[in-house]
């Protein structure tokens, strides 16, 4: 199983939002697998971006 984990850190300047993907080198045909999820987060991170810029 592969994690995703998000970490919200003050700033100087709000909140900085770092992603991490866990490690997928065990994996068989993990190459493939990490490019699928890599043409993912497009998707996930323009409705991130939108959610965050929506909150006042």
């Amino acid at each position: 199983m592969s994690e995703l984990r998000f970490i919200l850190s003050p700033s100087s300047k709000g909140v900085l939002l770092t992603e991490e993907q866990g490690d997928f080198s065990t994996f068989p045909q993990a190459e493939e697998i990490y490019a699928e999820r890599v043409s993912g987060w497009n998707y996930v991170l323009d409705k991130l971006r939108a959610t965050c810029l929506s909150v006042k």
